[in-house]
């Protein structure tokens, strides 16, 4: 449940001037498991931390605005973490003598959003990850918790990609059906850094004193419904400067007893991304699997997940891949607490 650190609720006059109705919420989750992979004896690991700070105003005239930052939280784990810093006898950063160093300590920024919402929709902008787009409804909220899932970067569809990101979408349209439109700079954190002779050229280190653009940009236009059992989400987006336009579509639908899912995404110049899935609830137990395919790899998942209460689980999952950059079985045994 989220905690209410502020509210201030007191409409105050100073100088003829009123405070609009404000509040900070702080949320977040943690969780730790036992997993095991192919090759790799099980070993306890941190498998999910973050907090997230949202504060919330209304400025009135049905106008309202929303900051939302998150930072990621991996307990004691210090490995891994990266930060720009200086490379060794330059003049620094902004100068675009950088270079990556590893091993601090891990409370990294994840994503961080503004949106202004009213009659108009909403609008928001900001650095976020973005999913894959065809898992959440394809899945069927089949209950899967992996180290390496079928969107990670070892997996068969496409993994996340870190993007800033300019998106306006509509209030409903119809009853559960909403438009949006979005552009997106810096995909997969590639960005154009310009370096000290003024050329722009493709690179990973960003030059935070000079300016700078994602060196892969989109637009797209998409679409969600959600109304009673059904929900569907579509987008055709196009990726300037590439032959490389995406289609995606997704959906699920809730019997009741059992719940369905499947999506496809499509793109030039590569594979078909297809997955399919399932869960069916058993009092506070739910079950559940999942299958994907592009080309050649292929993997299946399974999880059963047992919630304790809206906001603690036990879950237990496992998964077979094949035709990735990871073949074989995995498995993991996670306890999540989110508040």
């Amino acid at each position: 449940m989220k905690k209410t650190l502020i509210a201030l609720a007191t409409l105050a006059a100073v100088s003829g001037t009123a405070f609009a109705q404000s509040s900070v919420t702080l949320s977040g989750k943690l969780g730790f498991g036992v997993q095991a992979a192919k090759g790799k004896a099980a070993g306890v690991a941190v498998t999910d931390g973050d907090v997230v700070f949202t504060a919330v105003e209304d400025l009135g005239g049905g106008l309202k605005a929303t900051v939302s930052t998150a930072m990621l939280l991996r307990g004691r784990d210090t490995s891994g973490a990266q930060v720009m810093a200086p490379a060794a006898g330059s003049a620094g950063v902004a100068n675009g003598n950088s270079t990556m160093i590893s091993s601090v300590d891990r409370l990294t920024a994840r994503d961080a959003t503004i949106t202004l919402s009213g009659a108009f929709g909403s609008a928001t902008i900001g650095a976020i990850e973005a999913g894959n787009g065809i898992l959440g409804l394809g899945m069927g909220g089949a209950p899967v918790s992996l180290a390496e899932g079928l969107d990670s970067s070892k997996g068969v569809v496409a993994a996340a990609s870190n993007t800033n990101i300019l998106q306006w979408t509509s209030n409903e349209v119809v009853p559960g059906l909403k438009l949006s439109v979005t552009r997106t700079d810096g995909i997969n954190n590639f960005y154009a850094d310009k370096n000290t002779s003024g050329t722009v050229t493709a690179g990973t280190a960003i030059n935070l004193n000079n300016d700078y653009r994602g060196a892969v940009q989109s637009n797209g236009l998409g679409l969600a419904y959600a109304a009673g059992a059904l929900a569907i989400a579509a987008d055709v987006t196009d990726y300037s400067g590439t032959t490389a336009n995406r289609n995606r579509f997704s959906a699920s639908y809730d019997l009741g007893m059992v719940k369905l899912g499947a999506g496809i995404q499509t793109q030039q110049g590569a594979d078909d991304q297809r997955v399919f899935g399932l869960s069916a609830p058993v009092g506070a137990l739910t079950l559940g699997v999942a299958r994907a395919d592009a080309g050649t790899k292929k993997g299946t998942v399974y999880g059963a997940q047992y919630a304790f209460s809206k906001t603690t689980n036990f879950n237990v999952s496992v998964g077979d891949f094949s035709g990735t950059s990871f073949d074989g079985s995995q498995w993991r045994a996670r306890l999540l607490k989110s508040f």
